[in-house]
């Protein structure tokens, strides 16, 4: 323990920076901190080396566009996308969902006190509650679904678990790679269109 260094340490926590982000080696100093003041409460280390590390500067969170820039791509998005487009554009700013998240939701995820929203990567389901825009999205994508599954005689599941809220024009659930380049020339044409930056 007395060979550990605050210039060891300090290689350590640039070393996750680089690897992991910011945000790893924020983690690490705080779990090595811990770690010697335990030691130093228990007369099993002197000093606390992790005391003058220095810390990267950690990502900006991502901002979220404003609400009139929302407004025009659904608007956009419901004249000239697929249908999904402008669903999941509304779907994942009310509730700050990746499209992955908005992709894969099935049924079941629709509750009586709110929509279910089941995190990628690692992160906590949370429970949106219900107000008139989230409920509107909603039933209108069961709706579009149902329609679609009833014109291309679609097997349905009994299991609600089973049955996506978001499907493609043959009823299949949307693939990434389908999403992706939908989302890709929706936004190539918007910038076109003058409905939004670049930078946006």
């Amino acid at each position: 323990r007395s060979k550990w260094t605050t210039p060891d340490i300090q290689k350590i926590v640039d070393k996750m920076s680089k690897e992991r982000g910011p945000t790893s080696a924020k983690h690490i100093k705080q779990y090595l901190s811990r770690l010697f003041n335990w030691g130093i409460n228990r007369g099993l280390s002197v000093s606390n080396p992790v005391v003058a590390i220095e810390l990267p500067k950690e990502r900006k969170r991502r901002r979220l566009p404003d609400n009139s820039l929302i407004d025009r791509l659904i608007s956009y998005a419901k004249t000239d996308a697929p249908h999904y487009v402008w669903m999941f554009l509304e779907l994942n700013y009310l509730c700050l969902l990746r499209g992955v998240e908005a992709r894969q939701m099935t049924e079941d995820q629709i509750q009586d006190d709110g929509l279910k929203c089941v995190r990628a990567k690692g992160s906590k389901t949370t429970l949106f509650t219900w107000n008139d825009r989230l409920r509107f999205v909603i039933d209108q994508a069961l709706k579009t679904r149902d329609e679609i599954w009833a014109k291309n005689k679609h097997p349905i599941s009994l299991k609600a678990e089973s049955r996506d809220v978001f499907v493609n024009e043959a009823g299949d659930p949307i693939s990434a790679s389908g999403w992706q380049s939908a989302w890709r020339r929706f936004l190539t044409k918007a910038i076109e269109q003058g409905l939004m930056g670049k930078d946006e």
